[in-house]
């Protein structure tokens, strides 16, 4: 299979919302003649404002002041427009953003680049529109700075040259035909997101990975590094007394030499599992005995440790001895510095 290096996210109508997608609700409640702003969003095909904000042709003042007029010429009636964008991100941001936010982060844990598309989404004083934190992404491409709106392929050149990959170790993720097509005639895979929860699926296909239950340091668990589910959640739930329904999730960290570290999503809870290398001849090492020791007696001494919560020692579990302890979010430093 292909081996992927990147993925690039458009913004509009992957990070953000189509612009008409959610009209006919705030139309009702807004006591706005039904379809009138889909009609002036999507009227004049490749030329609608619709594929012109996408594309990155318009800002979104510009879109807000055109759409405005479109609405007053079809319904005959003032149409407060900022109200109506400002409905949309509120709603299906909460519901969208998260969702790409995680995806973006998942993929990057795994060494794998990330781009976004933008086009300066921006409402007066230079204020931001879309609320996301730039550092999930290695890259960032906005089309009016450039000079090249979506879909000229010069914009996607710009993006892989950027990312130093070529088109078929890159995959593109967007709301729009256009910009597909174009992408896709350079090389680089293409995921169509109509419904994001469909879209990221597809791309875990085409990835190999999860997209979801990301954790800071954590990646998907390695080839050949592996535990068996079914043994670990028997042990969880005799340990814990616990029977959740919901399956077990295994993550790996991504440090650790002599022993390896899991996180394990356990029903409601986040626990950490530090297992003894499994050496190809000979007994395991005593690292992981060592450390619960090290770690209950500076528990018992007072000092801030993650909660303990058993050692196992019998290899037929796992294999080699392991011990759990409760998940503590922090920060993981790498060097002494």
């Amino acid at each position: 299979g292909v081996s992927y290096k990147a993925v690039v996210f458009e913004e509009s109508g992957v990070l953000l919302p189509a612009p008409h997608r959610t009209a006919t609700e705030w139309e009702a409640r807004s006591c706005i003649p039904a379809g009138t702003v889909q009609q002036a969003a999507l009227s004049g095909g490749e030329n609608s404002l619709s594929l012109q904000y996408s594309r990155g042709e318009l800002t979104a003042v510009e879109f807000l002041q055109e759409l405005g007029q479109q609405c007053f010429e079809i319904a005959n009636v003032r149409v407060p427009v900022h109200s109506f964008l400002w409905d949309l991100i509120r709603k299906e941001v909460r519901k969208q953003l998260p969702v790409m936010a995680e995806a973006a982060q998942c993929i990057r844990a795994e060494g794998l680049q990330t781009a976004l598309l933008g086009h300066s989404l921006c409402l007066g004083h230079g204020e931001r529109l879309l609320p996301l934190d730039q550092q999930h992404f290695d890259v960032v491409v906005e089309s009016p700075q450039e000079g090249v709106p979506r879909p000229n392929p010069g914009i996607y050149k710009l993006c892989l040259e950027r990312l130093g990959v070529q088109p078929q170790e890159s995959i593109l993720l967007d709301s729009s035909s256009q910009n597909l097509e174009a992408a896709a005639q350079l090389g680089m895979k293409i995921v169509k997101v109509d419904d994001p929860a469909a879209a990221l699926k597809e791309l875990e296909t085409h990835l190999g990975f999860p997209l979801q239950g990301f954790v800071p340091y954590t990646r998907s668990v390695r080839p050949g590094m592996e535990i068996p589910k079914d043994h670990l959640q028997k042990y969880l739930e005799d340990v814990l007394g616990a029977h959740p329904t919901a399956p077990l999730e295994l993550r790996q960290f991504d440090h650790g030499e002599s022993t390896r570290s899991y996180l394990v999503k356990f029903g409601g809870r986040l626990l950490v599992l530090k297992k003894e290398e499994e050496p190809p001849s000979g007994p395991s090492g005593p690292f992981v005995p060592r450390e619960y020791r090290v770690l209950k007696a500076l528990a018992e001494a007072g000092v801030p440790v993650p909660p303990l919560l058993a050692l196992c020692e019998d290899r037929s579990i796992l294999g080699s001895p392991f011990l759990l302890l409760e998940h503590c979010a922090g920060r993981i430093h790498r060097a002494a510095s």
